[in-house]
């Protein structure tokens, strides 16, 4: 995954997020899944050895991998030891390797990883971080108080607390970057809470179905300043049990912000509700995507906010998308580390918006690609709005099997441009019927082979999820006499 250190910047331009390796930092390896401290190779005890040996103050960060056996779930059944020094945990993919905090609710509800210091950091890379359940404490899997923590490629699910579902930063930096929250709740923010932060980033990062009953049913900005880019914030719900109308509740369905500056470049906010608040002025509905206590702290560019936005009209920029709906798929393995929600080919969000210095998306692929056939914004970049680049793609083959000669339908997306078709290391012929079917005439082969088609949109080619298998010629001899045996 990364090495040790993060190079973090703030504000409304690119920040650099690459992070520094560092020499001569003790490595600690994860070589069974026990939960059990005593046990040599184990999480925790590799925990405790790496905080004891990067004491507060030595400058040491305790960098701890896994072996390549370690994989499938840590079923934890009590609290990771509590962070006192830098601690890099550099796990092998969220798709690999799950924390699962399940049974942790039966016994406390500590958070599960709690960093109280403000002169270590606290990096997670590579890891789900899933089902604890910390009641009416903060911070569902991770609680920090003064603490840098960074959060790389990880996903967190099913997440309970009563600030911060997922996590609870209070006072120090905070980095999410190439992140999944879904699912999580909380009272308030319930995907993450950010509370007196001195900068808040998120990145590249998705948030979608996690649900609080205040406010902030993804994130929850309180005296923090924070900046979202190439985001996607979408199907996350608060649902208030109305109290009357001197409550400051109910709002914010997607971000709600409590004194403190936001700034959204090239993201998604959309397809968020907020519920149950009769007596605020308004209505039952109201702010559903962003609730801010003061607009003015607010400023957007090239990005999409379907709902609500009459309260910041002034803040937002020609760039801004509203009142659109941003046509994205399901949450799901889209490739990458995380799961992503991909936009439409007819989506508003093709080609509209602005990379903001990042080169990939969230799962790694290349930004920025210019999808065929759609216009490009005049003052961006090309890069799509939000978390994922939609690219050309295959979406099927009309036929899996057949012989040379015939005709095969190619379905996808993106495919006007078209230059080139291959079966297997074979040119085939073919004929563009519109920007999402190619017609092919198949070549002479044998065997089972991949489809690929090139285009120029991609440095790469495109190749189909079905392969293509020639029929050999004792089948079909198999086929006429049996035909003719029928008959």
């Amino acid at each position: 995954m990364f090495g040790i250190g993060v190079v973090v910047g703030v504000g409304g331009s690119a920040l650099g997020l690459a992070p520094v390796a560092r020499a001569a930092d003790p490595i600690f390896k994860v070589t069974n899944l026990s939960d059990s401290p005593a046990v040599s190779g184990s999480l925790p005890y590799e925990i405790e050895a790496a905080d004891a040996e990067g004491a507060v103050g030595s400058g040491v960060t305790g960098l701890i991998t896994f072996a390549s056996n370690v994989t499938g779930s840590i079923e934890l059944t009590s609290p990771l030891p509590p962070i006192t020094a830098s601690l890099y945990l550099d796990g092998p993919g969220a798709r690999r390797l799950t924390l699962n905090a399940g049974s942790i609710q039966d016994t406390t509800l500590e958070p599960v990883i709690y960093d109280g210091t403000d002169t270590a950091g606290l990096t997670i890379a590579g890891l789900s971080l899933d089902d604890a359940n910390t009641g009416n404490l903060d911070g569902g899997f991770i609680q920090a108080r003064g603490a840098a923590v960074a959060l790389f490629d990880d996903t967190f699910a099913d997440d309970r607390a009563y600030r911060g579902g997922g996590v609870f930063s209070d006072t120090g930096l905070l980095t999410v970057y190439s992140c999944t929250f879904s699912g999580d709740a909380a009272t308030l923010g319930g995907g993450l809470e950010a509370a007196y932060s001195a900068s808040t980033t998120i990145a590249d990062s998705t948030f979608a179905g996690n649900q609080a009953v205040d406010s902030g049913g993804a994130i929850e900005l309180l005296h923090a300043a924070a900046y979202i880019f190439d985001s996607t914030i979408t199907g996350n719900a608060v649902s208030y049990p109305s109290l009357g109308a001197s409550e400051p509740a109910g709002y914010g369905g997607g971000i709600a912000a409590s004194y403190s500056g936001l700034d959204l470049d090239d993201s998604v906010i959309a397809d968020n509700t907020a519920t149950g608040n009769a007596g605020n002025a308004g209505g039952p509905e109201r702010h559903r995507d962003i609730y801010l206590r003061r607009p003015s702290d607010f400023s957007a560019q090239f990005s999409l906010i379907q709902q609500d936005t009459d309260a910041f009209t002034s803040n937002l920029n020609s760039t801004d998308i509203t009142g659109e709906d941003p046509q994205l798929g399901p949450l799901q393995d889209n490739g990458g580390q995380t799961d992503t929600e991909l936009p439409a080919p007819s989506s508003p969000l093709i080609n509209a918006g602005d990379a903001f210095g990042l080169d990939t998306d969230q799962r790694g692929a290349a930004r920025t690609v210019l999808f065929p056939g759609v216009a490009t914004s005049a003052t961006g970049d090309g890069t799509d709005i939000g978390a994922a680049e939609l690219r050309p793609f295959i979406s099927g083959l009309s036929a899996a099997t057949g012989k040379a000669g015939q005709e095969l339908a190619i379905d996808g997306a993106g495919l006007a441009g078209t230059t080139a078709v291959h079966f297997g290391k074979a040119s085939a012929r073919f004929r563009v019927i519109s920007d999402s079917t190619l017609l092919i005439t198949v070549p002479k082969g044998d065997g089972t082979v991949r489809i690929s088609v090139k285009t120029p949109a991609l440095p790469s080619v495109l190749v189909s999820a079905e392969r293509f298998s020639y029929e050999r010629a004792n089948d079909r001899n198999q086929r006429r006499s049996g035909r003719a045996a029928r008959r």
